[in-house]
């Protein structure tokens, strides 16, 4: 923006712009650009299943800011899924009522 300061069509407050001194920028670029989210993750599963890219990487081109604390908590929610399906298995072996022996029946009925 300082470059453009001098420009007669400049609508900004030169002072404050010019007063700028210490300004880090940065840009980020998510390649590639799908025309959906959707896409792209489908894409990525498939090239993650394939094994041409990593979790980590998938994750990069799809824009996760901070990938160990999201590998964290996506490890931590399937430990969660486990348990509770051992814990769903142990209750239902638990719930198994006794049937009662069934009758043999003989062929003359008895």
């Amino acid at each position: 923006m300082q470059a453009r300061v001098t420009r007669p069509t400049f609508s900004y407050d030169k002072d404050a712009v010019t007063a700028i001194t210490d300004y880090d920028n940065e840009m980020r670029f998510v390649f590639p650009l799908p025309e959906n989210r959707k896409d792209l993750v489908e894409l990525l599963e498939l090239e993650t299943l394939a094994g041409f890219e990593s979790t980590k990487g998938a994750m990069e081109r799809l824009g996760v800011e901070d990938i160990k604390s999201k590998q964290h908590e996506i490890e931590s929610e399937n430990n969660k899924r486990k348990q509770s399906r051992y814990v769903e298995e142990d209750s239902a072996l638990f719930d198994v009522e006794e049937s009662e022996p069934q009758k043999e029946v003989t062929q003359d009925g008895e």
